[in-house]
């Protein structure tokens, strides 16, 4: 490809070696986010299992939570 004079040309990033992707997504935090998630999902119901006329107030309020 030849480039005119003026055309912006990028420099190409140096390749990282196979098998050195750098992650904070590690098994154990993912098993921890998960976990977590699924106890919630419990209490959730637990707290909110009973039916009742939602209040305007209620209802900012949990978004905002």
């Amino acid at each position: 490809m030849v480039s005119a004079p003026g055309d912006v040309v990028l420099a190409a990033l140096p390749e990282a070696p196979v098998g050195s992707l750098e992650t904070i997504g590690t098994p154990v935090l993912w098993t921890a986010t998960i976990a977590v998630v699924i106890a919630l999902l419990p209490l959730d119901f637990a707290i909110t299992r009973r039916p009742h006329a939602v209040s305007l107030r209620e209802a900012v309020g949990w978004p905002v939570f």
